[in-house]
């Protein structure tokens, strides 16, 4: 996994915000870094970045329901912040997959 979380930290240097190993792999939905990052350290599931988001609202944003799945099982609040499912209604809509699944785990706007 070091050569994965190496990638992603040299893809972090490109971006204006100094964005997490496990913000980005939220964001794309890559279960093996995400799981990898959180095993070390269970408390970056609710790092919160410079804009105060979470790594949830990334994989929220990316569609990711399965990521979003492994950030609640490691200590993520789709209730945290902004709203998980605000988010993903304005990001996908109503009949999104990640849409359905926020509002089957008790999530509102």
């Amino acid at each position: 996994m070091q050569v994965f979380e190496s990638h992603y930290e040299n893809l972090m240097s490109e971006f204006v915000y100094n964005y997490s190993v496990e913000s980005i792999a939220a964001a794309d939905g890559d279960l093996d870094i995400l799981i990898d990052v959180l095993q070390k350290s269970e408390s970056k599931a609710v790092a919160k970045d410079e804009n105060g988001w979470e790594p949830i609202h990334e994989a929220v944003r990316g569609g990711h329901v399965d990521a979003v799945q492994v950030l609640i099982v490691y200590g993520a609040d789709i209730h945290q912040g902004e709203s998980s499912l605000t988010l993903s209604l304005e990001e996908h809509g109503h009949d999104h997959p990640m849409t359905v699944f926020l509002k089957s785990q008790g999530a509102s706007e």
